[in-house]
């Protein structure tokens, strides 16, 4: 057996105890190569982890959700409302031209003059007043009435054509402004925080959780808040619209809108949330048919087409009883709004009427058929709109909450911040000191980590950190990258605490070799410049030929005049020389790194640690560890033993 596959044997049969990391101190960089992966600990975080705080963040307030709004955007938001209120006023405007035409069409045929005075008619050149006129001139005065309401409605209907296009063109093209910015923003404000925030956050669910504030963000600040005010507005107006050309009747019809706008909102309310499951139900439905059609090889070899169509089919039930259901309730309900709706014009217009017959034989009539059309009409849309609110209502809600999500990340101050220029940018040329560090995770406050260790690595020395699964290795790691903060104690580099350096000045110092390598959208070329931009093509080859890996590349295909891509790329990157050449061009000072599969390849390291409980229990040479037949010795035979039986 070779000697890599005794090495991979070793770490499949022998998962709890194996060599974690290797430590390389140089003059002007630290190389820092983790091999084992925090796997127990990420388990157990994805089992018991705690609910995200920022998405629980309290909603804010609804002028606050233009926080990233300029003054020039305020100001367009700000004719955005008043366009968004013409376009509401519009609606009881154009009423009142029915109502007047509807009142002439009356007093022409019974050749009664004009009962009312008119406005919106006469503005178009209808509306003559007669009296005593012949039946010719009533007809030839009825045709200039219908040409000036044709006209009107023309008029009036091209109004509010422009007002609701520009409200909500204004509100859009600020909104999508808002977010550009927001986006820029907030991924500035993820990227600084601190492995802390990471650790109690679900990452997957957050950024599903995240996409989807941002769109309700947008929906709030969008075009729903035109309409919204279009609504709004074109109640109000005609409510006083209404209450001026008569009091009386308008509390009437007033009295029937709570009904009317209660069940418009309850039979909207409970169609979208039947639409929610049905498409809940169907999306169960599609999960199956995806996972079939991408393992449609494996389904044919075994014949398990018809088992899956059925289980397919058995998915697809629950959604068609919704559809029943949806379709069942959709008729009540609209049969049950209609049946209210016609419910309040019988007793609008029998109330009315009856004003109109008292009110006959006065000099003025306060009622007259054209103000009940008008009252009757204006009251019923108002209350109509009013009703279509609601979702509009929720939509900004959830603008709200989710803005208070978002609004909270973007607001925290992180304790390690990465972007941050505070702190000093000292010569790192020393040794590297751990001073009685104790350490808990803040996932996991329960369980101390380390306990007191004390480790100095000196200026050009390798040090291999030996341990089992658990012991503090990797978080000796991290606490040397300050991810984390010590609970107590010193981490400390040339004398200096590194809480009191700049994270990144700090960190450009730093050479890390993960075990599982990962590689940006790119070339690989691309990928090892990451880590210094002005680095040339010559530095980039040496680099590769630090990490032993310039001859692997020469073999891909695509190269010379085109660049290495990232499919290629992906070809070497479970070699733990790709990680090290990325950070190596950075850095030019990367000399040899260590194997790091087993106990056997820390051979050649100056000094070996074997860690215990968070505590070093022994340290020493290959050769003075095995003298001492002590942990590193138990562990080291531990291998053999597992080699031997592979073999």
């Amino acid at each position: 057996m070779k000697r890599d596959d005794s090495v991979k044997s070793f770490s499949r049969y022998n998962s709890t105890q194996r060599p974690a990391l290797t430590l390389g101190f140089r003059s002007n960089s630290l190389t820092i190569s983790s091999l084992a992966q925090q796997s127990a600990f990420l388990a157990e975080k994805a089992r018991n982890e705690p609910d995200d705080p920022n998405l629980q963040a309290p909603a804010t307030s609804w002028f606050r959700l233009f926080r990233f709004a300029t003054t020039w955007e305020l100001l367009l938001l700000f004719l955005g409302v008043i366009f968004a209120s013409l376009n509401g006023l519009m609606v009881p405007v154009g009423v009142i031209g029915y109502g007047e035409f509807t009142a002439l069409l009356i007093d022409r045929t019974v050749m009664n003059g004009t009962s009312t005075k008119t406005w919106a008619i006469s503005m178009f050149g209808g509306g003559r007043i007669l009296k005593n006129a012949s039946a010719s001139e009533n007809r030839l005065a009825l045709i200039e009435d219908s040409q000036a309401f044709g006209l009107c409605c023309f008029v009036f209907s091209l109004m509010q054509f422009v007002f609701g296009v520009v409200s909500v063109d204004l509100f859009n093209y600020t909104a999508l402004k808002q977010i550009e910015r927001l986006k820029e923003r907030f991924l500035k404000a993820v990227i600084r925080q601190d492995i802390t925030w990471y650790d109690l956050n679900t990452s997957m669910n957050f950024a599903t959780k995240v996409s989807d504030d941002v769109e309700k963000y947008r929906e709030g600040i969008s075009e729903k808040v035109p309409m919204l005010v279009y609504l709004i507005m074109s109640f109000v107006t005609a409510v006083i619209i209404s209450f001026a050309y008569g009091w009386e009747l308008t509390l009437v019809i007033l009295s029937c809108a709570p009904v009317i706008i209660a069940t418009t909102a309850v039979v909207a309310k409970i169609q979208s949330s039947l639409t929610t499951q049905e498409l809940k139900a169907y999306s169960v439905a599609g999960v199956i048919a995806e996972e079939v059609l991408s393992a449609i090889r494996t389904v044919a070899a075994f014949g398990g087409e018809e088992k899956e169509i059925a289980r397919y089919s058995k998915r697809l039930e629950p959604a068609q009883n919704m559809g029943i259901r949806k379709g069942v309730f959709s008729g009540i309900g609209s049969g049950i709004m209609w049946f209210i709706i016609y419910a309040t014009y019988a007793l609008s217009f029998w109330y009315g009427v009856g004003l109109i017959l008292d009110c006959r034989r006065d000099p003025v009539p306060a009622y007259t058929p054209a103000v009940l059309m008008i009252i009757f009409f204006s009251v019923l849309q108002g209350a109509q709109n009013v009703g279509l609110t609601a979702p509009h209502l929720e939509a900004m809600a959830n603008a709200r909450a989710s803005a208070g999500s978002i609004f909270a990340v973007m607001d925290r101050k992180p304790q390690i911040d990465s972007l941050s220029t505070e702190g000093a940018r000292p010569e790192l040329t020393g040794d590297l000191q751990l001073k009685n560090v104790y350490f808990k995770y803040p996932a996991r406050p329960d369980v101390q980590v380390l306990n007191g260790i004390n480790l100095v690595i000196k200026q050009n020395e390798t040090v291999a950190l030996v341990g089992s699964s658990g012991c503090g290795k990797s978080t000796v790691l991290q606490l040397i990258q300050r991810m984390y903060d010590p609970d107590s104690g010193l981490v400390t580099v040339s004398g200096n605490d590194l809480r009191n350096l700049n994270v990144r000045h700090y960190r450009n110092h730093i050479a890390v070799v993960g075990q599982e390598p990962v590689l940006f959208a790119g070339s690989i070329k691309e990928n090892i410049r990451m880590s210094n931009p002005s680095c040339t093509d010559e530095e980039i080859i040496n680099a590769a030929k630090q990490a032993y890996c310039h001859s692997f590349i020469k073999k891909l295909p695509e190269r010379g005049a085109v660049v290495w891509r990232t499919k290629a790329a992906h070809s070497y990157c479970s070699c733990a020389c790709t990680a090290a050449e990325d950070t190596a061009a950075g850095r030019g000072d990367l000399g040899p790194g260590l194997s790091q599969r087993g106990p056997a390849t820390v051979l050649n390291a100056t000094r070996i640690v074997f860690i215990d409980k968070g505590e070093v229990a022994e340290e020493g040479t290959h050769e003075e560890l095995l003298r001492l037949k002590g942990h590193y010795y138990q562990l080291l035979r531990t291998q053999i033993q597992k080699q031997n039986c592979v073999r």
